[in-house]
């Protein structure tokens, strides 16, 4: 999926944006989880991972003629456990909240 179609799938363009940047910066090991109210969301191929190894249900956020977008969905409360799950299992992660930034957990492969 190209960026421009990536940028204008979601309501909010400011997190499709920080996505694709983050994505591009970081590399496709690393799972991008942004803080929405009390649930963090994972998108695209983060959420059919993420979704994968826990078994979570993803949301239907968008669909269209040429593309579906899907979220999986974290509570806030269980972050550090699904983090540290991921962790092990070689992925790294990356929490983006619009108030504190963004942080980088990164796992480090052999």
């Amino acid at each position: 999926m190209n960026d421009s179609i990536i940028r204008n799938i979601v309501n909010n363009e400011h997190i499709m944006d920080q996505y694709t940047q983050m994505k591009r910066r970081h590399g496709k090991d690393m799972i991008i989880l942004f803080r929405v109210g009390e649930y963090f969301e994972t998108y695209f191929e983060d959420s059919r991972i993420v979704s994968g190894i826990f078994g979570l249900d993803r949301v239907l956020l968008e669909k269209h003629f040429y593309y579906v977008v899907y979220a999986a969905r974290i509570p806030e409360k269980d972050l550090e456990y699904y983090r540290n799950k991921l962790y092990y299992r070689g992925y790294g992660t990356i929490i983006s909240d619009r108030i504190r930034g963004y942080e980088v957990r990164k796992t480090h492969l052999k």
